[in-house]
């Protein structure tokens, strides 16, 4: 018997297998841990924002994005086989080991180890502030991925700014839906099919950025970081930046 298969499992599968996969039902019935793990290690190279360090900021922090989302996916289907095989065992053999469980002495309470702080040197390039406090040690990895996701669910989609200034209509905004690639952007998808211009999207993705919350914003309101501290992270990161955008104009003067 296979569990209930909701949106996020196909979302999921398509995720991990590529968008042009077709989940059928008997491809969910077939996939493994083994199958699964090792769409996750090949998604997880090419999506893992270590490897785009040297890249532009904006784009290191799309690449984090998706590896977040390749990461979720993975233990959505991870939870969905476990219950599959759940379903799968013998009942009377559940209630034996539900039986051994419950009268074996319970084990010193551990916590799982989620925090994972970086350590090593601040990357010489100009950083995210997000990307800032995670390399200076202010914050563990999986909370800045947290904030990236707070950051990004409440910024406006750049399809809803995009109809509303009426750049495009709402067939036009469901062709470029259809039409965008695996990992492809809105709007460049958009480009690719003629239906809006470079100067168009990126006066999009100009208002998009303008408009999202500070993601300092959501380490103060969790109570993660104290105000004063968060303020004098951002003076720290300014300087940062600032040598190293001094250094990239005299580098294109010479």
């Amino acid at each position: 018997m296979v569990p209930v298969v909701d949106i996020s499992v196909i979302r999921a599968c398509r995720i991990l297998f590529g968008r042009e996969l077709a989940v059928t039902l008997d491809f969910i019935r077939s996939i493994d841990q083994g199958r699964v793990k090792s769409a996750y290690r090949r998604r997880a190279l090419e999506t893992h924002p270590d490897r785009f360090s040297a890249m532009d900021s904006v784009y290191v922090n799309e690449q984090t994005i998706k590896f977040i989302e390749v990461t979720t996916a993975y233990k959505r289907l991870n939870e969905f086989i476990f219950a599959r095989e759940e379903n799968e065992r013998d009942p009377f053999e559940r209630a034996r080991q539900a039986e051994a469980v419950r009268q074996k002495p319970e084990p010193a309470a551990r916590q799982p180890n989620r925090s994972r702080f970086y350590c090593g040197n601040i990357p010489n390039r100009v950083l995210l502030f997000g990307e800032y406090m995670y390399y200076t040690g202010s914050i563990p990895y999986h909370m800045l991925t947290e904030a990236i996701i707070w950051q990004r669910g409440l910024r406006p989609r750049f399809g809803d700014i995009a109809l509303r200034w009426k750049l495009l209509s709402t067939a036009e905004l469901g062709a470029v839906v259809a039409s965008k690639h695996f990992g492809e952007l809105l709007g460049e998808s958009a480009v690719r099919i003629g239906v809006l211009s470079r100067f168009q999207v990126n006066a999009v993705l100009f208002y998009q950025r303008k408009e999202q919350r500070p993601i300092g914003e959501y380490f103060t309101a969790n109570g993660h970081i104290m105000q004063f501290i968060l303020r004098r992270l951002l003076i720290e990161q300014r300087r940062h930046n600032d040598q190293f955008r001094s250094l990239s104009v005299f580098r294109k003067a010479d």
